[in-house]
This record gives C-alpha cells, structure tokens and sequence, in this order.
C-alpha cells in the first residue's frame, strides 16, 4: 500500500448521484420536518415513476397548479413554511445532465435548491426510486376515489373539525357504513389501537368517524375512546354480547353505532342543548394536520389530475362515438353505391380493428397462494402497461447486479430474482427504474411462458391482457 493511503486507509468512493422521482424525500436546514417532491402524472404507477427535472421547483399549493415542493412545517424563522416558502425557478445540477424530462435537465440527489426567503439549500434526502412514498400516495388515492364515489362529501366532513356528521343528512349513516366496509377489508376485525398510525390515511378516516359519531369523545388518544365506548356498550346493552370488545371495531361495535348513534341523532334534531354543541364544534385538527403533512395534499393533486383524466376520457370518447356515426353513414352510402364489394370492405376493416393479443398464462401447481399473488400483480401491471413484442437487447451487465449495486444486496431477498417489470420482450427498458425483486420461480415460469406464448408472432405485435388460471 503507497504511502497516500497510510495509517487511514483507502478513500471511500462517492456514490452516484440518483435521479429523482415523484416521491424523493427532501429536507431543509430551516425546516422542521421534511417533504416530498411531487411531479405531475396522469396516475401514480409505482412501477414507473416520472423523473423531474430542474423547473420542478414550484411550491405547493391547495388548488391548481399545485406545485411541486411540499412544506417543511415550521420554519426557524418562526413561521410555518408554507406561509413563507420563496423558491428559485430552477434546480441547480452541479453538473450537466444529459438526461431530459418534459426536454429539461433530470435532478438527482446532488442536485440542489435555493429557498429566497432564508437563503438555505433544500436537498434530497432519497430518490424516491424505492416507491414506498409514491406507494402509500396511490393507496391513499384509491381510497379517496373509492370512498368519494361511494359516500360523497364524507371525507371532506372527516377532515374539517368544525363540520358535524349529524347535522348533514344521511352522513353519520354513511359514516357507520364506511367503517363496515373497513372491517370488511380487514376480515371482520380492526384493533382500535392500531388506528394512530400517522401516515396511514385509512386510520386517520377511522378514528376522525368515531370520533364524529361520539360526541364528547376525546379521539386524540385511545384513552379517549376506550372510556366513551365502555359507557355506550353499558347504555346500549352490547357489553352483555360475549363477542363485545371496546377496544376492538367488529361486527358488535357496529351494531353498538347504529343503536348509539341513532339515539345521538333524535337528541341533536330534538333538543337544542345537544344541538348547540354540533352547530358550534371547534373539534381538534391533529389528523387534518397528520394526513397533510405526509401527502393528503399530494393526493389531492392527483385527484385532481385524475378527475381532467376521465373528462378528457369522456370527451375522447363522445368524439369516437361521433366518428363512428359518421362512418356508419358514410359506410351505409358506400354500400348503397357498391355493395358486390362488401366482403372486400369487411376485409380492411378487420384490417384496421384493434388487433391486440391477449396473452394466457398458467399457474404452478407447487406455488404457494404468495406466489400466485406475486404472479397476479406482475400481469396485472402487464396488462395496463403498452406492450410489444420487441427483439430483446440486455445491456453489457446483468439486471441484478446493476439493481444491487444501485440498492445493495439486501435489497434482493434470498429465494427472488431481479425482475424487468415490463419484460424486455414486451418492449420494457433495460433500466433499473424497470426492475423490481419478484419470486425466482414465478419470475422464470413467467418469463418461459410468455416467451412461448409471443413466439409466432412477428416484432411489433401489440398485447392486451395477460391472465392467467
């Protein structure tokens, strides 16, 4: 060993920078806690997450355009972030990227920006090419389309604590019905106490309905629950039901609501004295401030994205269809003018048609139900994403040792292989944005299966649906 490396041994080697994608965690030196980067997509696809580029540098917003950099809570300056926040317009790249989004330079954990209010320098803590963040902001998406569709208003009664579910018709009805559902998911049975998960929306929507539901509760901590309920399973006659359990929401907590809250609903429409207190509430707003502090704001945005997705879906297709009249007529004519060449147009128009291959697939008998879900997600992705069939092209250096060496080797557990999410038979990248662990087996299996299944087909063929039985 020479002499520049004696007694303090080798330098270690600088990291790589990773780009960065919608959900990269940031933090600032002037902020109390950290945010995430939001960068504008149609839907959240976890497999796919959307690089950013350097404008992606406007602050976050309530209503459109949202923005892209979420608060850090308060700042040192003594004012909440939001309130202050004072963003350059660009990212600042240390150095030059030769990789584009929306035609800008990508950023990347090196990448820096200023805030002009204070002077600091936020920075990403991760890239965010782990997924977990965009994950839990699509599970909080699909919640809110669901219960939104479903029980219109509700949620926006849940997270304003100054709104009461008794004195807007049918909600504290819908509120006991959301909770059902809940437990439905959750196979009968919910542990109230798991319910303070910070960054879990569901939880916050379930604690924020019982406490809506029980007037007096105290629902920032399970005490307070625990003690309104004990006296309602008293008052309603459940606790005598062997299966009743104040610390549990089930099926006998549910009947207890529907007893409880009905009587709690004649009281408010018939007395004024328990009405005061609904028509005047000045409730807590910890779980507001707990949901948009983790991405409820995120959410919102996406919700939004989403709602200008179906519109544009809709006038898509009432211009399809419009089209399509006009066809017919035009085709109707045609047919009046030629109809010896009918079997001749029906030819083209097979010709024309979507001609996309379905693609069946089929179980291991061995695998476990794990295995068979693991299978399941993997065509479900298949089956929304655009596949082709495609000459495959691997690059110089295997998927998992790019993918190890991006996330270490921990990051592969024992039994799984390197995954092409998009297989590069189907036209997905050689990129370790494309690349998740999946099941050896059922990674193999699939992978055999679907190459015999396209085999026939000539480069170019276009795929719908993988299932598999």
């Amino acid at each position: 060993m020479g002499w520049s490396f004696w007694p303090f041994g080798k330098k270690k080697e600088e990291e790589p920078p990773e780009q960065l994608v919608l959900g990269a965690e940031l933090k600032c030196p002037y902020g109390s806690a950290h945010s995430f980067l939001m960068v504008e997509a149609e839907r959240i696809d976890v497999t796919n997450l959307p690089n950013a580029c350097v404008t992606d540098s406007k602050p976050f917003k309530d209503e459109a355009p949202y923005g892209n950099i979420m608060p850090f809570g308060e700042c040192t300056l003594r004012v909440p972030c939001k309130e202050i926040m004072d963003l350059e317009e660009q990212w600042e790249n240390p150095e030059p990227q030769a990789m584009l989004a929306n035609g800008k330079e990508v950023i990347t954990t090196k990448s820096t920006l200023i805030c002009k209010k204070s002077g600091m320098e936020i920075q990403a803590v991760n890239s965010g090419q782990d997924g977990e963040v965009a994950r839990q902001w699509a599970e909080m998406s699909e919640l809110i389309h669901e219960t939104n569709a479903k029980y219109p208003g509700l949620i926006d009664i849940l997270k304003n604590p100054n709104v009461s579910l008794y004195l807007n018709e049918g909600m504290y009805q819908n509120a006991i019905r959301f909770l059902e559902d809940c437990i439905e998911k959750h196979d009968g049975k919910i542990d109230l106490a798991v319910v303070y998960a910070p960054k879990d929306l569901e939880s916050n929507l379930i604690r924020l309905a019982l406490g809506r539901l029980l007037p007096g509760c105290d629902e920032t901590k399970p005490e307070g629950y625990l003690t309104v309920l004990e006296e309602r399973g008293v008052a309603t006659e459940m606790y005598k039901n062997p299966d009743w359990d104040a610390h549990v929401l089930n099926k006998e907590m549910i009947e207890m609501l529907w007893k409880d809250c009905a009587d709690t609903a004649e009281r408010i429409d018939t007395n004024a004295i328990h009405r005061f207190p609904e028509e005047h509430k000045w409730g807590t707003r910890l779980v507001g401030e707990s949901i948009m502090g983790f991405g409820y704001g995120c959410v919102l945005y996406y919700a939004a994205i989403e709602r200008q997705r179906q519109s544009r879906r809709q006038q898509d297709a009432e211009a399809k269809e419009k089209t399509s009249n006009e066809e017919v007529k035009v085709s109707n004519k045609t047919n009046e003018v030629a109809s010896d060449a009918g079997e001749k147009s029906n030819d083209v128009k097979s010709e024309c048609s979507d001609n996309s291959i379905d693609v069946e697939l089929k179980y291991k008998d061995e695998w476990t139900p794990n295995q068979r879900a693991e299978a399941d997600a993997k065509l479900q992705t298949l089956s929304e994403a655009k596949t082709v069939k495609t000459p495959v092209n691997r690059g110089g250096t295997s998927a998992s040792s790019r993918y190890k060496s991006a996330y270490g080797d921990a990051c592969v557990p024992e039994g799984y292989d390197v995954d092409h999410t998009i297989d590069l038979q189907l036209g997905g990248k050689d990129d370790i944005l494309n690349m998740k662990p999946l099941d050896s087996s059922v990674n193999r299996s699939l992978g055999v299966q679907i190459k015999n299944a396209i085999k026939n087909y000539p480069d170019g063929t276009e795929f719908g649906e993988f299932t598999i039985h």
